[in-house]
Order: C-alpha cells, then structure tokens, then sequence
C-alpha cells in the first residue's frame, strides 16, 4: 500500500471506482466511520491504477469488474482517529 507517515501526518495514495448499476451508485461506511465513501483502496507500489481498482473489487466484492476511463483526481485535507491525513485519489 502507499501510504507515508511523517510524525503526524499520513499521505495516502488511493484508488476508488464508481459504480453504476439500475441508476444507483455503490458507496460504502466502515461501521466505526460517520462518512461514506467509493468502494476502492491503495495502491501497491508500481501497480497501475486501473489494476488497483480490479483487485481491490475482486478481494472485497468478488466481482470481476470493467474498468472505462479515469474521471478525475481528488486531494483531500482531513483529519481522522487522531492523525491528520494527506490524501489523493484517483477515480474511475
């Protein structure tokens, strides 16, 4: 996973999917988390990010899935279970 702590901050570098399906997107909320999120994950170092997406989808749904096009990128500023976060996302 790409993730890089220094001191109290946490870069994370991750990949998330819309879902589509009957007009509904898939979202989803850890049960101690109050936010919802695209189903996805981070990236292992030197995988492609169209390749992350598959296998996260693969190991967390079962499902095989088809990979169109990149949407777009997200940084995001947070803070989160004590620990100030750095994360960028890229969508497909």
């Amino acid at each position: 996973m790409i993730t890089l702590d220094t001191g109290a901050l946490r870069f994370n570098y991750r990949i998330v999917g819309v879902a589509v399906a009957g007009g509904r997107v898939l979202l989803h909320r850890a049960e101690r988390d109050a936010f919802w999120s695209l189903p996805g994950g981070r990236a292992e170092l030197g995988e492609p990010a169209e390749q992350t997406l598959r296998r996260e989808l693969r190991e967390e749904l079962g499902v095989e899935i088809r990979v169109e096009r990149l949407l777009w990128v997200v940084e995001n500023f947070f803070s989160h279970a004590a620990r100030d976060y750095h994360d960028w996302h890229s969508t497909s």
